[in-house]
């Protein structure tokens, strides 16, 4: 159950992210490549992380874990 909660923590956390920071990567001006590539990468664990809770939360509504 621990796997679970954590799963579901780090969901409603990348939700945040993407909901609040996902698109802002600064003034486009004075975006540099590097910054963009690390937002990217965040932008893309948050996605993942909130894909997994989705997962699991669409499991408990058949009667067991979705795959």
């Amino acid at each position: 159950m621990t796997m679970d909660m954590d799963t579901l923590h780090k969901a409603r956390e990348a939700r945040n992210f993407i909901a609040h920071e996902g698109a802002s990567i600064g003034y486009m001006w004075s975006a540099r490549l590097e910054t963009i590539l690390q937002h990217a990468v965040k932008l893309r664990a948050a996605v993942a992380d909130l894909a997994a809770g989705d997962n699991l939360i669409s499991g408990l509504g058949t009667g067991g874990l979705a795959c």
